[in-house]
């Protein structure tokens, strides 16, 4: 592309979204750092396949999207740089806004619904993953001493 339809700006944690994602398999999700200078947005880009599902990788190929599949963009997420996203299971995402160590958790509707600050005087956070309470790691292991509401 070119300045006048650039789309990312110092992008982290780029995922494939593969079908056993909630919406959207398929897509690649990428926290974008720094869309203005006090704004950062989680965005849903659809790539476009080939039929036999490869993707054209040619040089001036023209396969660039024209636009985000599914975006949300904040102040509240706003980090200059690391950073990153998560689609969850049940359709929300999971932000982790790395240079404040807040991770927030928005809904389908992106309202957020939950937010977590990391109480540490220096967080730098690259990105965080939410894990089901039946994870098998947290078997036989006491989390109320956390001191948060675990699903």
């Amino acid at each position: 592309g070119t300045s006048e339809d650039q789309k990312l700006f110092g992008q982290h944690d780029v995922r494939y979204m593969d079908s056993t994602t909630p919406t959207n398999g398929g897509n690649f999700s990428v926290f974008n750092n720094t869309i203005s200078s006090n704004m950062s947005s989680v965005v849903e880009i659809l790539i476009p396949q080939n039929t036999d599902g490869s993707y054209n990788l040619l040089p001036n190929s023209n396969n660039l999207p024209l636009d985000y599949s599914w975006s949300y963009q904040s102040t509240a997420i706003y980090a200059p740089r690391v950073s990153g996203a998560q689609r969850l299971s049940n359709y929300n995402t999971l932000i982790t806004r790395g240079t404040e160590g807040r991770i927030i958790e928005i809904d389908i509707n992106k309202t957020i619904i939950w937010q977590y600050d990391i109480p540490l005087e220096v967080n730098d956070v690259f990105k965080s993953y939410r894990y089901a309470k039946s994870y098998p790691a947290f078997e036989n292991q006491d989390l109320s001493k956390l001191n948060i509401e675990i699903e």
